[in-house]
């Protein structure tokens, strides 16, 4: 699904487009995280990698060109947020 974000990007590029953010990353780094928090499936997620896998992975898409990254937080387990803090 990664190759969709890359190839998003290079259109918004060349149709004139200078910020690029990708929203609604979900990240939950409990052994047990559910794998579909929504529902659905998940386009892009953090859910249930190591914080080294997620620092990985908001690495391609930097190398991809996104520039900023909304990462929600369990909603049940706010103390999440210093992890995904330290992601950056």
């Amino acid at each position: 699904m990664l190759e969709d974000v890359e190839i998003g990007l290079r259109m918004y590029r060349e149709a004139g487009g200078k910020r690029a953010i990708v929203a609604n990353i979900f990240a939950d780094f409990r052994e047990n995280a559910d794998p579909s928090p929504i529902g659905r499936p998940l386009t892009i997620s953090l859910v249930g990698q190591s914080p080294a896998e997620a620092r990985d992975r908001l690495k391609q898409l930097a190398d991809m060109g996104v520039d900023d990254a909304l990462i929600v937080c369990p909603f049940d387990d706010p103390s999440q947020l210093e992890t995904i803090r330290g992601l950056v």
